[in-house]
C-alpha cells in the first residue's frame, strides 16, 4: 500500500512539472528553443563579443520562482542601472547578471553544472536560442524533469545605446510587447 502511494505521489509530482512548464511555454505562444551545448554557446559568445556592443539598454522577462521584468542599462560594458519590477537594484552581482555576458555565464553554468551531474540532457534540459543579428540569448528555459523545478527568460527589447565615441547608431529592437 506504501509502495502505491510513493508510485501515485512520484507520478503526480512529476505530471505537475511537466503540466506547468508547458504552461510557460504555452503562454509565450512559442515552440521551445532549442537545447544548446557548449560549441554553440561559444560561436554566439564570440559573435556578440566581435560586434563589440558596449552601450546598451535591455528588458528581460523572467518566470519561475521569482517572475518579474529586470532592466538594465550597460554604458562601457558596465551595468550602470537597473531595476526590478520597476525597483531599483543595487547589488552589482545581481545588476551583471542581466547584462548580455551575464546571461551567457548563466547559460554556461547551467551547462557546467549538468556536466558534473553528469545528468541526462532529457532530464535536466538547457534550451537556448539567440538574436540572429545582435547573437544574445533571447530566450532560456531550463527544465529540470527530476526536481520539477525551472527557469525561464526571454529578452523583451534591447536597445544599442549611442557610445561615448559620438556614434549616433541606435538599434532597437521590440521583442514583444
Amino acid at each position: 500500500m506504501a509502495k502505491n502511494l510513493r508510485w501515485l505521489a512520484v507520478v503526480a509530482g512529476a505530471a505537475s512539472g511537466i503540466v506547468g512548464a508547458l504552461l510557460v511555454i504555452r503562454s509565450w505562444g512559442e515552440p521551445l528553443p532549442p537545447i544548446v551545448h557548449e560549441p554553440t554557446l561559444e560561436a554566439q559568445r564570440k559573435l556578440w563579443e566581435a560586434l563589440a556592443v558596449q552601450d546598451y539598454r535591455i528588458r528581460i522577462q523572467v518566470d519561475g520562482a521569482n517572475p518579474g521584468v529586470y532592466e538594465v542599462e550597460v554604458q562601457d560594458g558596465q551595468p550602470v542601472s537597473s531595476t526590478f519590477r520597476d525597483k531599483p537594484l543595487t547589488n552589482s552581482r545581481t545588476m551583471g547578471t542581466w547584462t548580455v555576458p551575464g546571461m551567457f555565464r548563466t547559460i554556461e553554468l547551467d551547462l557546467y553544472h549538468r556536466s558534473q551531474a553528469d545528468r541526462d540532457p532529457r532530464r535536466l534540459a538547457i534550451r537556448a536560442s539567440f538574436d540572429p543579428d545582435w547573437h544574445y540569448p533571447d530566450r532560456m528555459v531550463r527544465t529540470d524533469l527530476d526536481t520539477n523545478q525551472g527557469a525561464n527568460w526571454k529578452v523583451l527589447q534591447f536597445e544599442r545605446l549611442p557610445t561615448n565615441a559620438g556614434t549616433d547608431r541606435t538599434e532597437a529592437r521590440e521583442l514583444m510587447q
